[in-house]
């Protein structure tokens, strides 16, 4: 029976060694896990500041679209008021150019009318005097009737 009880401590001494060993690698195997699971919560924490750091600059860049549509919407409609004001101009514009025309239109026949009253007035005064030299763009300058354009003498001194 000492015989068999030393087998049995044998066996079970043995059986306890590879317990022993086993638990020694489950122990290492856990000391292993606990320090990747450390640097897996170190990863997470550096996670989550990032996805905080990161929710608060999509805040500000949402706050900075916001911003830019209103401006944009400001700007358009600010770009409408002035192209409404620009066509006010621009026929106004219109309106006067073709007021400006009719009064220089209404200038030269009044100073068409007038040339022929004073041509008139004259004839009457000076039954005898020549008027064909007389022209709209004419000058007396010196005592000389001069065409504007070429400065030459038309009519003599002392000729009307």
């Amino acid at each position: 029976m000492e015989n068999q009880l030393m087998v049995v401590s044998a066996v079970v001494e043995d059986q306890i060694w590879e317990m022993l060993e086993s638990q020694a690698k489950i122990i290492r195997t856990l000391e292993k896990v606990e320090g990747e699971k450390g640097k897996l919560e170190e990863e997470l924490k550096k996670m989550k500041n990032a996805k905080k750091v990161m929710g608060d600059w999509i805040q500000e860049l949402e706050k900075f679209a916001s911003e830019l549509t209103i401006s944009k919407r400001d700007l358009e409609n600010k770009l409408e008021e002035i192209q409404v004001k620009e066509k006010l101009v621009v026929d106004e514009l219109a309106r006067l150019n073709v007021k400006v025309a009719e009064q220089k239109l209404e200038i030269t026949r009044k100073f068409v009318e007038c040339f022929m009253a004073m041509q008139a007035q004259i004839k009457v005064l000076c039954l005898n005097a020549d008027l064909s030299q007389m022209g709209y763009f004419k000058e007396v300058i010196h005592g000389k009737i001069m065409d504007e354009e070429e400065d030459e003498v038309i009519v003599g001194e002392n000729n009307l």
